[in-house]
């Protein structure tokens, strides 16, 4: 058992993460906010993808995963979102929408295995 939560945690100090990032945004919506202005937010969501880098690198022990990508990647393609029209360059929006997607689908992994931590493989 130990071992297994060894091996899993770098997915529960994710998911930890991701719930304080969802608090945060739930409570900046409330108070009529954009959570993107507040330093927490934004210091949990440079967390995350950071873990999301660990995790990358360990599960790819061939030397593929990358651990090298920061929050940077992520701010700029919300920023092509908001500067880019669909008419100016749908290729430059649609990687843009692809980044934006991919972090989402990661929350949304995390909301899943919050669940049930047991589905993933240690």
């Amino acid at each position: 058992m130990l071992i297994e939560a060894d091996a899993r945690r770098f997915i529960t100090e994710a998911i930890e993460t991701e719930k304080e990032l969802t608090l945060i945004e739930k409570r900046e919506k409330g108070r009529g906010k954009i959570a993107n202005d507040n330093n927490d937010y934004n210091g949990k969501r440079a967390k995350l993808i950071s873990i999301l880098g660990k995790i990358n690198s360990v599960a790819n022990p061939e030397g593929m995963g990358r651990d090298d990508l920061t929050n940077d990647i992520l701010l700029a393609a919300e920023g092509i979102f908001r500067r880019v029209s669909p008419h100016q360059s749908k290729a430059v929006r649609a990687l843009a929408d692809r980044i934006k997607k991919a972090f989402l689908d990661f929350r949304n992994l995390l909301k899943k295995y919050e669940q049930n931590i047991e589905v993933v493989d240690p």
